[in-house]
C-alpha cells in the first residue's frame, strides 16, 4: 500500500494546478460533496448505527482518524475495469467474490497523537461519532446521511443527493468540476448502494 501511496502522491503533484483554490463547504445531511484533487474535513454523525458516510475516490485515497474511538471503516472495492483479472477468472468460488464485493479491511496505524488513523484506496463507507478525513483523488464523491454535520475543504461543489440540474448542460470548454461530479456521483450512488446491500444495510 506505501507504493501505492507514493504514486497517488506524484500523481496528485502532476495533476492538481498550483492556482486552484480550495473552498470550505459546511456539510448538514443528507448531502452530496463532490470534486477532485485534495480535500480535508471533520465530520460528525448523530447516529452511529444508522447509514454510512460514503468515500468514493476514484484513482485515489482517503485516510480517516477516529476522534471518539468509535470509527468503524469498510474499504469499497475498486470497480472491476474490462479486461481486469477478476473479469477473465470464471473459477473463484462465490464466497471469494461476495468478499471482493463488500471490500476489504482499512490499513490501520496510530498518528503521535496516539489516535487510529485508518486508510482506503479507492474509498469507503464510515461510521464514527466524530472524525477527520482527508486524501486525494481525481474526481471524489462523498455522501452524508441524515444527522451528519461538519465542513470539508477542498475544490468542491455541493448539492443533495440525486439532485439533477434540469436543462443545464456544461459548456463546451468548462473544464470545471461540475459536469463531471453528476457523472461520478451516479457512479458513486450505484457502487455504494452495491456495497451496502452486500453487507446487508
Amino acid at each position: 500500500m506505501k507504493k501505492t501511496l507514493l504514486l497517488l502522491v506524484a500523481l496528485a503533484a502532476l495533476a492538481v494546478p498550483a492556482a486552484a483554490v480550495a473552498k470550505t463547504i459546511e456539510v448538514k445531511g443528507p448531502q452530496a460533496v463532490a470534486g477532485r484533487g485534495f480535500v480535508r474535513g471533520e465530520l460528525k454523525m448523530a447516529k452511529t448505527d444508522a447509514r454510512p458516510v460514503a468515500l468514493r475516490f476514484r484513482a485515489g485515497y482517503v485516510r480517516l482518524i477516529d476522534l471518539d474511538d468509535d470509527l468503524q471503516v469498510r474499504c469499497l472495492k475498486r470497480p472491476a475495469q474490462r479486461g481486469d483479472a477478476e473479469q477473465k477468472d470464471g473459477e473463484r468460488k462465490d464466497g471469494e467474490k461476495k468478499a471482493e464485493r463488500q471490500g476489504s479491511k482499512p490499513r490501520e496505524s496510530k498518528n503521535a497523537k496516539g489516535q487510529t488513523v485508518l486508510t482506503c484506496i479507492g474509498g469507503a463507507l464510515a461510521r464514527g461519532s466524530h472524525f477527520q478525513l482527508s486524501g486525494f483523488s481525481m474526481r471524489f464523491v462523498i455522501l452524508a446521511p441524515e444527522g451528519t454535520t461538519g465542513s470539508i475543504t477542498g475544490n468542491v461543489v455541493t448539492r443533495e443527493p440525486g439532485e439533477k440540474k434540469k436543462g443545464d448542460a456544461p459548456a463546451a470548454d468548462d473544464d470545471s468540476e461540475s459536469g463531471d461530479a453528476d457523472a461520478d456521483e451516479s457512479d458513486a450512488v450505484a457502487e455504494i448502494q452495491s456495497a451496502l446491500a452486500a453487507q446487508g444495510k
